[in-house]
């Protein structure tokens, strides 16, 4: 509880201070935004002949025109059209179509209409937003911001704030693609300071390896990290130096473990694109292997799932490792190893299995098996982790003034050199309540913020 009430005193603190914004290069992107959707609007309209070549309706009808049937123009299916076309009219068109749907660089007005006189905003983050206990993002979503990915950050920036719109889609192709790309840049760190960005190293692998007690995965861990890697020699039945940073069966490895910690499936997989890499055979294959392989964590969603069943059966405690699980009036609690909760409201078994109801899904009832359970279990955990970091970082006199899933934004001044390691320092090193939990702090310095 008192940990709780310092977590959430620190959390007014951070939105109090708020981030800085780079107004002037927000101003720029959202004018270049405006005039470059006009400029592709006027070009899909010169092409179509429609006067909204944005409404679903008219565009189905003009790609009937052109010989293409559709019923639906959402995102899947355009880019299926694009697959199967040679036309060079609608290729350009559902081109147009995509970019105008990229919503994320509405985020630059966003960032326009809460920026405050000092070029702050404030507010961007909601304490105990989700029922894991994790933040979320509010009013600029910091939560869900496009990667910076590879461009040459500076000489785009650059670009954007000359207003050279020429320039830009001269050497970086579209120009909403690229506004995208600098979303996160528009957070800077003021006159004589810099940020200090430091985020968990595949902490929700991490954290169900430890509950689990997955030895070879904790011996990754605690040595090299690469799970990846691990994960694809498993697969090949290869030595962990065969398998090079480049190497598809490297995707191969990520996939899996993205796709499979929490009991997912085939499905799970093709959701994280595993079907570009793989058969629907080798994919049944992925499952069993991986599985095979992590026999403790298939136990553990086995356990997690039965100790849920029992406490709601008999109204009695039970106990999974570092869990204590009970159901209390019609509350199902999970204690997590911090002291803090996880509660599903008007939790019950319905044909044997675990269901509660959500009342922020419209009250629909929620189905909970093993792993989603472990799921929700590894993102408590990671999310006590990140308040802990932060707690100490905020103790160590540090400015924090923003955080994403499991990272931290701290701004320092330019002129701190510690400042760096002190914080990964801080990530390196477990709460007290989390003995022997590898975890591995990955950070960096600069003007501005990115991914």
């Amino acid at each position: 509880g008192d940990f709780e009430s310092d977590v959430y005193n620190l959390d007014a603190i951070i939105n109090d201070n708020g981030i800085m914004i780079d107004r002037k290069f927000v101003e720029c992107a959202a004018k270049i935004d405006g005039d470059a959707r006009e400029r592709l609007l006027d070009e899909a309209k010169r092409i179509t002949g429609c006067d909204n070549p944005m409404s679903p309706q008219q565009l189905m009808q003009w790609l009937a025109t052109r010989g293409i049937k559709t019923y639906t123009v959402n995102a899947a299916r355009v880019d299926e059209i694009i697959k199967m076309t040679r036309d060079i009219d609608v290729l350009r068109v559902l081109s147009i179509r995509k970019q105008l749907g990229k919503t994320s660089t509405s985020k630059y007005s966003t960032m326009l209409s809460v920026i405050m006189d000092d070029d702050r905003a404030r507010g961007l983050f909601q304490y105990y937003g989700t029922r894991t206990g994790r933040w979320a993002g509010r009013l600029v979503q910091m939560h869900n911001l496009p990667r910076t990915g590879n461009i040459d950050i500076p000489s785009a920036r650059k670009a954007v704030l000359q207003g050279d719109v020429d320039n830009i889609e001269l050497e970086f192709g579209s120009v909403t693609d690229v506004l995208s790309c600098l979303i996160r840049t528009a957070f800077v760190a003021p006159e004589g300071k810099m940020f200090v960005v430091c985020d968990y190293s595949a902490i929700e692998a991490r954290v169900l390896s430890w509950l689990a007690d997955e030895k070879w995965r904790l011996d990754v861990f605690r040595t090299h990290g690469k799970i990846y890697e691990a994960t694809a020699a498993m697969l090949y039945n290869v030595s962990i130096d065969d398998i090079k940073p480049k190497d598809k069966r490297r995707d191969h490895g990520k996939v899996a473990e993205l796709a499979l910690g929490y009991q997912g499936g085939v499905n799970a997989l093709t959701a994280n694109g595993a079907s570009e890499l793989l058969s629907y055979n080798q994919m049944v294959q992925t499952v069993e292997s991986w599985r095979k392989a992590n026999p403790n964590i298939v136990k553990y969603w086995r356990d997690v799932e039965d100790a849920v069943i029992y406490s709601i059966k008999m109204h009695q405690v039970a106990r999974v490792g570092r869990l204590t699980i009970e159901f209390i009036d019609d509350t199902l609690y999970i204690t997590l190893p911090s002291g803090r909760y996880i509660a599903y409201k008007d939790a019950r078994l319905e044909d044997g299995k675990v269901c509660y109801t959500d009342n922020d899904i419209k009250r629909s009832t929620v189905h909970l098996y093993g792993g989603k359970l472990v799921e929700n279990i590894v993102q408590g955990i990671a999310r006590d982790c990140l308040a802990d970091a932060m707690m100490r970082i905020h103790a160590n006199g540090y400015d924090i003034v923003g955080h994403v899933h499991d990272e931290v934004i701290v701004e320092v001044s330019d002129a701190d050199d510690e400042a760096a390691d002190a914080i990964k320092r801080i990530f390196d090193t477990p709460p007290e309540w989390a003995t022997g939990l590898p975890l591995r702090g990955e950070g960096f310095t600069s003007k501005y913020y990115r991914k």
